[in-house]
């Protein structure tokens, strides 16, 4: 078997950013769809893996702006339709910080949209905003729950599966979604320090990180690089340099 080859740190995000642009994501989106892939990587949440196994269904994708279904002051209903969620998940988190400035909180309800699993990225990117952020969607049989928390010594996130049918009351005091629909929530104030702990004594399958954890490992990394599996790095660098020209002895002399 062969040594699992080692990214630099800039290559975790670097290597996606390279792919979405083989895909055809348009340049804005890019860098911040590959920090998202860096986070999910960074966390446990297989952002390369993920990434390698979609690129081909991301290469056929229509990229569209998710759709503004109904706007009513501090929420708003948007459809993502069948566009990637990768493409406009930031988008989404500053979204809600806007709605925050005039509201101590503020909610999107999300409908459609493909790869949802960016949209768990949302609560980190709201935490270094400064605000509370959770995520929650509902599936047939199970739920996927995300959220971050604020404090004096940073933030710390939290995501994990839950039983759709169980009752469950979010940090934010608002009830649990009961729709497939997803609902992104923003706070400037709030404490779920209680309900990440009561959260950490339910579940054994979460994954958790914090402000000064994600720090030191992305230190490690600019140190010692990310390891990551061969057969993935060799599938994700063939579609990335489907991205660029082919030289031949009529491009090299157009070169110059």
């Amino acid at each position: 078997m062969a040594d699992n080859i080692r990214l630099s740190g800039k290559e975790v995000s670097g290597l996606p950013g390279r792919v979405f642009g083989s895909a055809s994501m348009p340049a804005g989106a890019i860098g911040r769809a590959a920090e998202g892939v860096e986070f999910l990587e960074l966390t446990g949440q297989q952002g390369l893996e993920e990434l390698d196994r979609d690129k081909e269904a991301l290469s056929q994708a229509v990229w569209c702006a998710p759709t503004i279904v109904e706007e009513d002051g501090s929420r708003v209903t948007v459809d993502g339709g069948a566009s990637p969620v990768p493409y406009y998940f930031a988008v989404l988190a500053d979204w809600l910080v806007s709605m925050t400035i005039d509201s101590p909180s503020a909610e999107i309800v999300f409908r459609g949209g493909t790869f949802r699993r960016y949209l768990h990225v949302i609560p980190y990117l709201l935490a270094r905003r400064g605000l509370n952020g959770i995520v929650s969607e509902n599936k047939p049989a199970f739920g996927d729950l995300s959220f971050a928390t604020v404090s004096a010594d940073g933030w710390a996130y939290f995501r994990a599966p839950f039983q759709s049918s169980a009752v469950m009351q979010l940090p934010l005091d608002t009830p649990m979604p009961c729709s497939s629909e997803v609902r992104l929530l923003a706070a400037r104030h709030g404490d779920g320090g209680a309900w990440l702990e009561q959260c950490r004594e339910q579940r054994a399958d979460f994954i958790q990180t914090s402000s000064s954890t994600y720090s030191r490992t992305k230190t490690e990394i600019l140190r010692s690089g990310w390891e990551i599996d061969p057969q993935v790095w060799a599938s994700l660098m063939t579609f990335a340099d489907r991205s660029l020209i082919k030289t031949s002895e009529r491009s090299r002399l157009g070169a110059g």
